[in-house]
């Protein structure tokens, strides 16, 4: 029988596996931003020099990554609902699993990818468009 003490280490240590487990997805999701990013800038720098403003480069950039990230979320979602309900299935208590929990997480993560992406989006509208184009 596992005692209270027992039930809150592996709370604990679920936890902390979690936590580390997004911190190592987020760390990937940045840095596949942060190339697509150093990869586009010459688009950008050409469309800084033909007159376009810094919204609208964000605007047509954040579109292509959150319309990437959305369907990855979507398929991330799906997928871990179904893995996480046939794991329930394995235990004598039977919890209910909500939806919105998967849909709340996907929402957090986009968040941060347009976040990010604005943030790496204005680092390159906001620099000189000759230094983007003569790095190669």
């Amino acid at each position: 029988m596992v005692n209270l003490e027992q039930k809150k280490s592996i709370y604990r240590l679920l936890i902390g596996a979690a936590v580390f487990s997004l911190l190592i997805a987020l760390l990937g999701l940045i840095g596949f931003i942060r190339d697509e990013s150093i990869r586009r800038s010459k688009e950008m720098a050409v469309r800084k020099i033909n007159g376009a403003a810094n919204r609208d480069i964000l605007g047509t950039y954040a579109k292509d990554i959150m319309v990437l990230s959305s369907v990855m979320a979507v398929i991330a979602c799906i997928a871990a609902f179904f893995v996480a309900h046939k794991w329930l299935e394995q235990f004598a208590e039977k919890v209910s699993l909500n939806p919105l929990y998967f849909l709340g997480g996907a929402l957090l993560v986009l968040a941060i990818v347009l976040g990010i992406v604005v943030l790496n989006c204005l680092r390159i509208a906001r620099t000189n468009p000759v230094e983007s184009l003569k790095n190669e």
